[in-house]
């Protein structure tokens, strides 16, 4: 609607507008002890609701207790399906790792108006562009706490689970310019889906083959083409999301880099704790970590480690947060984040 891209442009141009604000409505010093059976956090969290036009989510913002007095940097983590702000947090234990490394984690709110199930609209077309839709509603959400909390431009990492990870891949490729990394557990490739019948028919077999190239990535980012460091998680026991979809998002990642003529060879590195035969990692000839993947073959439609306490978790599993903040503290000291 007019009302609505109007709002957006105004928002990317000016980074203010009446009615694209992200508004706190709560704020609060952490405290995560107790019934979750984890460690208090001395940090704040923020929570608040986005609104543009006729459109609104909430948000839920942990702010660190100690920030580094260089850079700031931001995770911006997208929740499953039947997920909130909070569960995914307490699931994946994304503030704890955030604490620890001095890293602002936002997490983005699905609402069951927008979706009954409290899914990312991932397989709707009319969802994924830069103007309109889910996809230009977080750009809009990220780029504001972004500037209002002091983060830098070029450090702003994106991932999500599941239907989460479908929708960090579409907004990391309809605005591959404001993003520094993509990780995407238990996902899909982009392009994998255009409707229901399509997104169910991918999830269980794996994207079509006339589907998820790289081309299309690269076409849908546009004058915007830019190489996005892609980490990828996937239990080889998703009965839910077929691990056919981790090898086909990897392919297609990868011929996107080739295109980008970024010539990928298998790196040794390896983030500590992690069974290295689970972990495959490509680079470049300067080491810089380009492509990255976690395959746990006991796994299933669930985030890798984690806290019992949230849902969709496997907390016996590799520690997949763990190895997340390791993949972004590798691209930050790397120079990788943009």
């Amino acid at each position: 609607m007019t009302s609505w891209r109007w709002a957006v442009s105004l928002a990317a141009v000016v980074g203010v507008s009446p009615i694209a604000a992200a508004v706190p409505t709560s704020g609060r010093e952490a405290n995560t002890s107790g019934a979750l059976g984890v460690d208090t956090l001395p940090g704040q969290i923020i929570e608040g609701r986005f609104v543009v036009a006729d459109e609104a989510r909430a948000w839920r913002l942990y702010v660190p207790s100690r920030r580094s007095a260089g850079p700031q940097s931001l995770l911006v983590m997208l929740h499953g399906c039947t997920q909130d702000a909070a569960d995914f947090a307490r699931g994946t234990r994304v503030e704890q790792h955030a604490e620890a490394h001095g890293m602002l984690v936002l997490l983005p709110e699905q609402g069951a108006e927008s979706h009954p199930q409290r899914c990312w609209n991932w397989y709707e077309p009319s969802q994924h562009g830069r103007e309109g839709g889910e996809v230009a509603l977080l750009a809009a959400l990220i780029d504001s706490l972004r500037r209002e909390h002091g983060v830098s431009a070029s450090r702003v990492h994106l991932g999500g689970l599941s239907a989460g990870g479908a929708m960090a891949a579409l907004l990391a490729t309809a605005f591959p310019e404001r993003f520094a990394s993509l990780t995407v557990a238990s996902g899909v490739p982009v392009g994998a889906a255009s409707n229901v019948g399509e997104a169910l028919l991918a999830m269980r077999n794996g994207p079509a083959a006339t589907r998820a190239s790289a081309e299309f990535v690269r076409q849908r980012m546009g004058d915007s083409a830019r190489a996005v460091p892609l980490l990828v998680m996937h239990g080889e026991s998703d009965a839910v999301v077929s691990p056919r979809n981790a090898d086909a998002l990897l392919a297609q990642w990868r011929g996107l880099l080739q295109a980008l003529e970024i010539v990928l060879a298998p790196l040794a590195w390896r983030p500590a704790g992690i069974d290295a035969s689970h972990v495959h990692v490509e680079g470049d000839a300067r080491g810089r970590v380009w492509l990255m993947a976690l395959r746990v073959p006991t796994l299933g439609h669930a985030w890798s480690g984690g806290d019992a306490s949230g849902s969709y978790t496997a907390p016996d599993a590799p520690d997949a947060t763990a190895m997340l903040f390791a993949f972004l503290q590798q691209l930050e000291q790397a120079g990788d984040a943009r």
